[in-house]
């Protein structure tokens, strides 16, 4: 019911378009409600604050949670940085960054849909006279190691699942393996990865709902985790 009164009045106010609406609220709704019943103190003015905002209520109490940083690898000192000489080799190395694959891209389909995210298979082929998705291409060339700092999925998180979101993730990693094989792949995780969006559950979140274990534990599984060796592959599995 809740949901509804929401969907209905994001609707009503023309906050966004109907499927976005419904889409974001369905995604967001379980991970709002595991928050209201894990909160120390959930009161009026909180959440008047974070859901209406300006002068109504109070946002203070919602940043001021604290995430538990492991102590090893103990920091190193501060080193400042010499221009190297010429007998330094030089290393190629690509870094990917934000790459929001589009599994549901249409080459043909509209730019301008009226939505966040156009040039979808969901928002159908452009008509006469509108502007049409194209192609794009690829690159590559020889690298020492690979850095992939995340954000592989689409912007359309109001159409996103767990499986969605790992799918692409898994794509994007899979390529990368087939198309550099045997360069080391070093990752971080996006805030695009994770159900729904900006989503990073920790390990004492493991056994519930809004566990990230899907993400986690799949990704941790392909290829490029064999670079981290057995040691660190543990700390990423359990931290």
């Amino acid at each position: 019911e809740v949901e509804v009164a929401v969907i209905s009045l994001c609707i009503v106010l023309e906050i966004e378009a109907v499927e976005v609406c419904e889409g974001m609220v369905h995604n967001y709704g379980y991970q709002v409600e595991y928050i209201v019943q894990n909160m120390p103190d959930p009161s009026p003015d909180l959440f008047c604050g974070v859901f209406v905002g300006g002068d109504c209520g109070n946002q203070g109490n919602v940043n001021g949670w604290e995430v538990e940083i492991p102590e090893f690898p103990a920091k190193p000192a501060v080193i400042s940085p010499e221009t190297p000489d010429d007998t330094i080799s030089e290393l190629k190395v690509l870094q990917i960054t934000d790459v929001h694959l589009d599994l549901s891209y249409l080459p043909g389909s509209a730019v301008d849909c009226g939505l966040p995210c156009c040039c979808l298979s969901e928002t159908g082929l452009a008509e006469d006279g509108q502007d049409a998705a194209g192609f794009w291409g690829d690159y590559s060339c020889d690298l020492d190691y690979v850095i992939y700092t995340g954000d592989s999925p689409a912007h359309d998180v109001w159409l996103q699942t767990t499986d969605k979101n790992l799918e692409h993730q898994v794509f994007v990693l899979n390529t990368i393996d087939q198309y550099l094989p045997g360069i080391p792949v070093y990752l971080t995780l996006g805030n695009h990865e994770g159900f729904p969006v900006n989503s990073f559950p920790t390990s004492a979140e493991m056994d519930t709902i809004v566990s990230g274990d899907w993400l986690y534990g799949a990704v941790g599984e392909l290829a490029w985790a064999a670079n981290l060796g057995q040691t660190w592959l543990q700390d990423y599995w359990t931290e």
